[in-house]
């Protein structure tokens, strides 16, 4: 609970430095480095707006692409052809952005699933950082314990811990 009624992020020119305590000592992390700590790639892009000007991504074409049903803010993850890509849009609602509802197909969600299906590697940690100040704000449930324990063992912050 200490880490996400702390955690902030700053955006510093091309850099973001993430702010957080854990055991009442402050620790700070850039983007990539969260990234890192959280078990994706190191060559990970952080953006998804390069997905836009670099690999030509437009919502609208793309879900076209995956699904029959026009595009709108509440598209149905049922209406993917692909199975594996419906697979992973469902996981990318349970684990990286933890939705209540798990029929609906995010813009987020939408930009995760069109880097994996052309293969850019594209870590969803700024997008994470979004969502989990919202769930602080929104009272929702906090499902997110394996990743703090990954972030609270990258920084060595539970070496010698005594954990009961």
């Amino acid at each position: 609970m200490e880490f996400l009624m702390s955690l902030s992020f700053e955006e510093t020119g091309s850099s973001t430095e993430i702010y957080f305590r854990f055991f009442d000592e402050q620790y700070k992390l850039m983007a990539k480095e969260l990234s890192v700590a959280l078990g994706f790639d190191k060559k990970c892009l952080l953006d998804p707006s390069v997905l836009t000007k670099t690999y030509k991504y437009d919502r609208t074409t793309w879900w076209n692409e995956i699904s029959v049903e026009p595009v709108s803010s509440k598209n149905s993850i049922v209406c993917i052809h692909h199975a594996t890509l419906r697979m992973i849009a469902k996981w990318i609602g349970m684990v990286v952005h933890l939705c209540s509802d798990l029929r609906l197909c995010s813009l987020p969600e939408l930009q995760y699933l069109f880097a994996m299906a052309k293969k850019i590697k594209l870590s969803p940690v700024m997008s994470m950082l979004a969502h989990w100040k919202k769930m602080i704000a929104d009272r929702s449930p906090i499902n997110i314990t394996t990743l703090v324990t990954r972030i609270a063992t990258h920084v060595k912050v539970l070496d010698n811990a005594q954990v009961t």
